[in-house]
Formats: structure tokens, C-alpha cells, sequence
């Protein structure tokens, strides 16, 4: 299979992964789908394209800091304002959106997700 099948099919994965983002659950719920989601982007970053593979760097390294962020408050998130002010301020960062919008652009134009 080509790299860029092996992308989208694992695009698919991380992007089924994030339509849960921001939804309540569980802290144990929480901990399996951040956990899940960060590994489903980690796989998809060693097979990427060349066309996305830096902002899919971007965009697996913020998420898998996240996941440690939230790791270290028991994924109670009552608690996020006890998150590192710097995680913050990388979620909320241009560099981060950018390369999140550009990896969507490429999957959804390439691999046909929408």
C-alpha cells in the first residue's frame, strides 16, 4: 500500500478520534480517548506525506503534550486551569491552528474526509 493510503486510512482514525473532543465523560472515558487519539496521529505522522508531514508534527506533538497535561490532573477537568500556562498558550497558538487547518485541508482534499 502506498504512504498516502496508509495517511488516510489512519487520517480517518484520528479524525473519527477527534469528533470527541470537548465531549464530558468519564475520567477513565477521557483517559482512553486522548490516549487513543494521540496514538491514532502519532501513527499517521511516520507514514504522512511530505505535502503535510510538518504540520502533522505540530499537530501530534501539541496533542500528545495535551495528553500529558491531562495525564498529570487525572483527566479531571475541573482542574484544567491547573494545566501548565505554556500548554496553553501552545494549544491556543498560530502555529498550532495553522497546521491544524492545513492537515484537515490536505485529508478532507486528499483522502476525501470531511
Amino acid at each position: 500500500m502506498a504512504a498516502g493510503a496508509d495517511y488516510c486510512g489512519l487520517a480517518r482514525q484520528y479524525f473519527k478520534a477527534f469528533e470527541r473532543f470537548g465531549q464530558a465523560g468519564t475520567p477513565s472515558e477521557l483517559r482512553s480517548y486522548y490516549r487513543d487519539a494521540s496514538a491514532a496521529v502519532d501513527r499517521a505522522r511516520q507514514v504522512a506525506p511530505t505535502e503535510v508531514r510538518a504540520d502533522l508534527e505540530v499537530v501530534a506533538d501539541t496533542l500528545g503534550a495535551l495528553t500529558a497535561g491531562l495525564e498529570g490532573i487525572g483527566y479531571d477537568f475541573s482542574r484544567v486551569g491547573s494545566l501548565p500556562p505554556e500548554l496553553v498558550a501552545r494549544l491556543r497558538s498560530q502555529q498550532f491552528i495553522d497546521s491544524s487547518t492545513r492537515v484537515a485541508s490536505y485529508s478532507r482534499d486528499r483522502c476525501g474526509i470531511s
